[in-house]
């Protein structure tokens, strides 16, 4: 998992300012609907290759998505753009439900005509004003390359079929789902951009109170996305989400030659939900004042032992360790490990942990989830799933791609509609929720680190309170493992003093660490980011409340051990 990444845009894609485009209206639904609804009736009546099946699904998703981007350091706007994008997405499917032309992504061998494939479809250009006949163009020349590869894929997948040992339960390609109808609100972007420079003038001018750091940014994402969604069984769905992202990041390097960094995120789905000046003001502080004592911080040494994960950081562990091998498709291909295959019903984890998927929230407990969504991918509503109930493992997160004893979607089939043509749509999560029905005082942890600390005969735990994200391999090619990348971490000694460290990573084997669980705080934290997978980059949250596992291992991280800047920084000498 990763936190926001800022992706170069495609050819693909028309960028053209806001002010030379249609305003999003009725009308502009009603063109686009009627573009996307008169090309798949065609294509689904029409589309035929000598000797080979027609197509029983087709999909179209269109996005319409509005940005606005600032970013500022040291008192100073630094860029700032407006833009408004066109991204399409269309998919076929030949065959039938119980076996068509798709496989699942662990098993897709090299193939270089995808690449030609992949090539052709992004030379589509596709248009950003509302023509009907222009958007059908786009569409059928999408289509018509979808088409002949899903009939390309459907021969060779039959031709392995042939040559390979039959499977001792068949289970459909597909799912039936019931169509739906939804016309939401339309968003548009609306913004005061005078208000904003000047609030990272005054967030970014913070940063000249520490000459210590080297580099550092406020930058702020506001977006807007109007999606229209269509499909052949009769769903037919639009809608609007409007998202803030205020991200604040520094960065310095340590005499040793070490990079260090930190940050602070910020998120809502309308400016309201962003804190005030004031807090985001502390939070930077804190931020910067966290990187000037790492910077004269020691260097971990490898470390097997007592940690307490503090804040986000036990949402990204459970996100990693847990949340990506619950997932529905990963439970139906010999090349992945099938962590949890076969053990609904069993004990998986200490009975008082409760695990829950809800992409249908917004809020948690009044603050922002990144993780909303009203529809997937597939135009199947979100669903809040029970995962675990007293420890009990009671589902997967399920797309459109059924698994033993799970025929239905259950809302989680997502797909980065950007890169979507080379993309495989699979289940992820959305607002990952660990729950526990027995919790100690948030205050209490560290004291129950350190008796853990002493069970064990160990001089001292480790208290990590930040982490950038991690990545988790569920594969079989190598061995299950999962790593995570802490910025700010304490040792915490038997008196109860502590001491910051730097340049650690922590990881182990999930079933392990899992197992490895002591006790939870009685407060829930929520991490808020984007996790790349199959089906590209898609935002989540993973909210959890403190917890000690009894043992993890920390090395330290790869460093290139660069030279630190010649002359110090022109702030410490600002009178020479």
């Amino acid at each position: 998992m990763r936190k926001f990444i800022q992706f170069i845009t495609l050819n693909l894609i028309l960028l053209l300012t806001l002010s030379s485009l249609p305003a999003l209206s009725e009308d502009t639904r009603n063109i686009i609907f009627n573009a996307m609804d008169k090309e798949m009736k065609r294509s689904m009546r029409k589309l035929k290759i000598k000797d080979s099946p027609k197509p029983y699904f087709v999909k179209y998703i269109i996005e319409d998505v509005e940005r606005y981007r600032i970013s500022g350091d040291y008192g100073v706007i630094k860029n700032e753009s407006e833009t408004r994008n066109r991204y399409y997405h269309v998919e076929v499917r030949i065959g039938d439900y119980t076996f068509d032309q798709t496989v699942h992504p662990a098993e897709k061998s090299y193939d270089p005509s995808r690449f030609e494939y992949v090539r052709e479809i992004r030379n589509i250009p596709f248009p950003m004003e509302n023509d009907e006949k222009a958007i059908r163009n786009a569409l059928w020349l999408h289509t018509d390359l979808v088409f002949k590869q899903a009939v390309n894929e459907y021969s060779k997948k039959l031709a392995k079929v042939k040559s390979e040992v039959e499977e001792e339960e068949k289970i459909d390609d597909f799912s039936k789902e019931v169509p739906l109808t939804d016309q939401g609100e339309l968003k548009v972007l609306d913004i005061n951009k005078d208000e904003w420079r000047n609030k990272l003038r005054k967030y970014s001018l913070v940063f000249k109170e520490y000459p210590g750091i080297d580099k550092a940014n406020v930058y702020l994402n506001v977006e807007v996305r109007n999606r229209y969604l269509i499909t052949s069984e009769g769903t037919k769905i639009s809608y609007g989400t409007s998202r803030y992202w205020l991200s604040a990041s520094v960065n310095t390097m340590t005499d040793d030659g070490m990079k260090i960094r930190n940050y602070r995120d910020f998120e809502g789905w309308k400016e309201e939900d962003l804190p005030s000046d004031e807090v985001i003001i502390s939070k930077i502080r804190k931020m910067c004042q966290e990187l000037v004592e790492m910077k004269e911080a020691k260097v971990i040494e490898p470390y097997s032992g007592p940690v307490l994960l503090k804040g986000n950081a036990a949402g990204v562990f459970f996100h990693e360790v847990f949340g990506h091998r619950i997932e529905g498709h990963r439970q139906k291909s010999k090349e992945e490990a099938e962590t949890f295959k076969n053990k609904i019903g069993e004990k998986i984890l200490p009975e008082f942990i409760s695990i829950y998927d809800n992409p249908a929230i917004k809020y948690y407990q009044g603050k922002p989830v990144a993780g909303y969504y009203p529809y997937d991918e597939e135009g199947v509503k979100s669903k809040n799933v029970t995962l675990v109930k007293d420890g009990i493992l009671k589902a997967f997160l399920m797309s459109r791609m059924p698994v033993k004893g799970f025929n239905e979607s259950n809302g989680h089939g997502r797909l980065q509609i950007e890169y979507s043509w080379y993309r495989d749509l699979v289940p992820r999560q959305g607002n990952l929720i660990i729950e526990a029905s027995q919790t100690v005082k948030e205050a209490e942890l560290e004291k129950r680190l350190i008796e853990e600390c002493r069970k064990q005969d160990k001089p001292y735990g480790i208290i990590v309170t930040t982490t950038s994200g991690g990545g988790t391999i569920t594969g079989r090619f190598w061995i299950q493992s999962f790593v995570q990348r802490p910025l700010v971490i304490y040792r915490l000694n038997l008196d109860g003093s502590k001491e910051m460290l730097r340049g650690a990573r922590f990881g182990g084997t999930p079933l392990v660490s899992l197992d490895k669980i002591v006790c939870f705080g009685d407060e829930p934290h929520i991490f808020n980011g984007y996790c790349g997978a199959e089906s590209g980059l898609v935002p989540v949250s993973a909210i959890s409340p403190s917890v000690i596992i009894s043992s993890l291992e920390l090395q330290k991280e790869p460093t290139k051990k660069e030279k630190p800047p010649l002359l110090p920084s022109p702030l410490i000498e600002s009178n020479k």
